[in-house]
């Protein structure tokens, strides 16, 4: 009788051991461990990435998506990328004359980042000055 028993909860996925209750709980651990792996994915990562964003929870990544440059510092960005390359970030730093806020080199890093994280900014096709269009 006990038996039918044990063997319906071990098609279930709970085990019983006999000998004690701790090794039970590491079964019963592995099982839901294992359960929480099924995950199915109906929605794209990129998706659950802007969800979790705006829930205020952790990406996928772990990582923030990059600041997003005014349009100052779009042009500023890209003049130096026009002129120095996107690699070459120590001539940037020494370029006083178009980088005149003379940023460091992991700013001027995070600022090419960001440039090209939003390409549709670059051409100020998505951008949305508080001035409204002339007429």
């Amino acid at each position: 009788n006990n038996r039918v028993v044990m063997d319906v909860n071990a098609d279930n996925g709970m085990d019983i051991d006999k000998d004690d209750g701790a090794s039970a709980a590491a079964s019963s651990k592995a099982t839901t461990k294992s359960k929480r792996e099924k995950k199915v994915d109906l929605v794209s990562m990129e998706v659950v990435d802007e969800i979790n964003a705006t829930l205020g929870k952790p990406r996928s990544t772990g990582r923030r998506p990059p600041k997003r440059l005014t349009t100052v510092q779009i042009k500023v960005v890209g003049r130096l990328i026009e002129k120095h390359g996107k690699d070459n970030v120590g001539a940037m730093v020494r370029d006083i004359k178009l980088n005149r806020m003379q940023h460091s080199a992991g700013v001027l890093k995070k600022m090419i980042e960001s440039y090209y994280a939003y390409p549709n900014l670059i051409d100020g096709e998505g951008r949305r000055d508080f001035h409204s269009i002339q007429k």
